[in-house]
């Protein structure tokens, strides 16, 4: 029984791992994911990036969300994020 042990935590783990994968790729997938945009630490550009528990959310309700896009690096190093914008269009 012993013998067993090793070889089917081996098989869970592999299990657990591939269902993760495939989790990842369909929310990837169902938000329309892409890259970030950060292929030098010094430098990070997003294009319409969007919240995605704030699109899930506004999605159920039939509502759209405004995507941001932003670029930091050489003179831009801080961004700040203040008042009530969250991404989403009021109520027409």
């Amino acid at each position: 029984m012993q013998r067993l042990r090793v070889p089917l935590i081996a098989a869970a783990e592999t299990i657990g791992e591939l269902d993760s994968v495939f989790a990842r790729a369909r929310f990837a997938r169902d938000f329309d994911c892409g890259d970030a945009g950060i292929y030098r630490p010094e430098r990070i550009k997003v294009a319409g990036a969007r919240h995605p528990v704030l699109e899930d959310k506004l999605r159920r309700e039939d509502r759209a969300i405004v995507p941001m896009s932003l670029a930091l690096g050489g003179d831009e190093r801080v961004l700040v994020i203040s008042g009530p914008n969250t991404g989403a269009r009021p109520w027409r």
